[in-house]
């Protein structure tokens, strides 16, 4: 079971790399959020954001993971789902 801590850390830590990606240090995600709600995501900052989240959490995403990613919070949950937090 997680709490709000573990997610609000992981959370911070994604709106940390997307930052990074997009070049944008004022962006704020948030669980609704979508690659449409950030300027600058794009299909290659999108590639660049999986591998860099890979890369922080120590994980490997599946294709079918990333192909069901509607939201920064499903993202949230594979990574609190699978323990690395």
């Amino acid at each position: 079971m997680t709490t709000d801590a573990q997610r609000c850390n992981v959370l911070a830590r994604i709106q940390s790399i997307i930052r990074e990606a997009v070049a944008a240090p004022d962006v704020i995600v948030h669980d609704g959020t979508t690659t449409r709600d950030v300027a600058g995501w794009d299909s290659l900052t999108h590639v660049t954001i999986i591998l860099m989240i890979e890369k922080a959490f120590s994980i490997r995403l599946t294709s079918a993971e990333v192909t069901r990613l509607e939201t920064v919070g499903s993202l949230v949950d594979i990574i609190l789902d699978r323990g690395k937090i």
